[in-house]
């Protein structure tokens, strides 16, 4: 008959003479509790990922909207930092500064992320002045040249045809962008064009 070696108790170290093959434990007491201290860890296990797949999917259309809201913060926080004021009438802001979308977010789900698409306006400009849309365009010009607005106009569009997020991956953009907003003062920027591109791609939708 062969002896079967000595291993390491999964419960309580003690290292013991095994007299099965699969042994994992010393003795009864301690197979008892490292079995439930398994089926407690599989059963949280579960839990929490079905939790992470069920808590999105409650709340998608207000993860959504607090996705645009923490994106939208974000393009105020890189035009501040470059002191830019209004994209639309060029003038200082008021108490309320908005991420104005140059592709409005109805008819373009798919730019609604993209801080390319993402400018800081006046709230009265972005919301109610009648030239908005006039001015919008022109503001870009002015600031980022003709390039730029054909890339923001037309490029974008072009590039980017389609969103596909689904509710977790909504959440965990969710998370990120606001660790970003959080610590926005930790990063040293060169340009709003490029600080836009930057964040883009950390943030990975587009």
């Amino acid at each position: 008959m062969t002896k079967l070696n000595k291993r390491q108790c999964k419960n309580c170290g003690e290292v013991f003479q095994k007299k099965r093959p699969l042994q994992m434990t010393c003795g009864y007491a301690c197979a008892l509790e490292y079995a439930n201290e398994q089926k407690q860890k599989k059963a949280k296990k579960e839990w929490d990922k079905r939790k992470k797949k069920l808590k999105p999917k409650v709340y998608a259309r207000k993860y959504r909207n607090q996705l645009q809201s923490e994106i939208n913060k974000l393009a105020r926080n890189i035009d501040a930092y470059f002191s830019l004021p209004c994209i639309d009438c060029g003038k200082p802001y008021t108490s309320q500064v908005d991420g104005a979308h140059f592709h409005n977010v109805g008819g373009n789900e798919h730019l609604r992320f993209n801080l390319h698409n993402i400018h800081s306006a006046r709230a009265h400009c972005n919301q109610f002045d009648s030239e908005h849309k006039k001015r919008y365009p022109d503001g870009l010009r002015k600031r980022y040249g003709d390039e730029y607005l054909e890339y923001v106009q037309n490029g974008l569009r072009n590039e980017y045809r389609s969103l596909k997020l689904n509710e977790s991956e909504i959440y965990e953009k969710l998370k990120l962008v606001r660790k970003i907003n959080r610590n926005f003062h930790t990063y040293s920027l060169t340009d709003p064009k490029t600080a836009r591109t930057y964040f883009n791609q950390i943030i990975d939708i587009y």
